[in-house]
């Protein structure tokens, strides 16, 4: 009877490990989890499509060896797999593909540490898409810019009267038009910039720069602004500021 009712227990072990199983191996994101001594103990068909290499060639060696290879490096230290305290996120290339790991330390009741669960993801596609984005935007900005500052050049040609006096109104009328033309082409030159530091591609251009005049530069900019709205600014600057290094815009 004892082993008749060990025998029932076997079978439900086994049928809960099968269907663990079926559950990993069908998963679309990929898993691949180390021991507490950084020795890789579980991973799915997912992760050996995303990672391009067999779990017979990583189950049971250490971290630091599969990691070693050009196939299988997942852009940040392979000691992590020994040490890891709290969960980490990272992406890095593999071939031409975009592969995000999200990686956390499993821990017992106790809080002892039993290893570490890695969930690796093939981004590629959103990366790419993401990337064209920032490229169309990008782009329409920077064509933005040249019928942007045609009226603003022609509407400052008017207001300073080359092109004959004004009535009061149109004056009024073209005022409105330079101060929303300024601002788009503000929000523009920001569009642009932040793409561009998106990519990569900008540094910040630091000089010396007066406080006091930076401040006043600014308020001057919104003055017709803040009058427009019946508001007024009042600056109380300390008298001892020193110059600071900054990127100005």
């Amino acid at each position: 009877t004892k082993a008749e009712e060990l025998s029932q227990l076997l079978q439900v072990r086994e049928a809960e490990l099968l269907r663990e199983e079926a559950i990993l191996e069908s998963m679309a994101e990929g898993i691949l989890v180390s021991d507490a001594h950084g020795y890789f103990t579980l991973m799915n068909h997912a992760a050996e499509e995303i990672l391009g290499v067999e779990r017979g060639a990583v189950l049971g060696r250490s971290a630091q060896a599969p990691l070693e290879s050009s196939a299988f490096s997942i852009g940040f230290d392979p000691d992590v797999f020994v040490g890891l305290d709290k969960p980490l996120e990272s992406t890095f290339n593999l071939d031409e593909r975009r592969i995000r790991v999200h990686a956390a330390p499993v821990l017992a009741k106790s809080g002892n540490r039993l290893g570490v669960v890695s969930i690796l993801q093939d981004i590629t596609r959103e990366y790419l898409a993401e990337q064209s984005k920032r490229e169309f935007i990008a782009s329409i900005s920077h064509e933005l810019r040249t019928p942007l500052t045609a009226i603003k050049g022609y509407t400052e040609v008017m207001l300073s009267g080359m092109a004959g006096a004004l009535p009061p109104a149109f004056a009024q009328f073209l005022g409105v038009i330079r101060e929303n033309t300024t601002r788009m082409t503000s929000l523009t030159n920001n569009i642009i910039s932040v793409a561009e530091i998106e990519q990569g591609r900008v540094g910040l251009n630091y000089q010396s720069v007066d406080v006091p005049d930076l401040i006043n530069e600014l308020l001057s900019r919104y003055q017709e602004r803040i009058e427009e709205r019946m508001l007024s600014m009042k600056i109380d600057l300390p008298g001892d500021l020193p110059t600071i290094e900054v990127d100005q815009n």
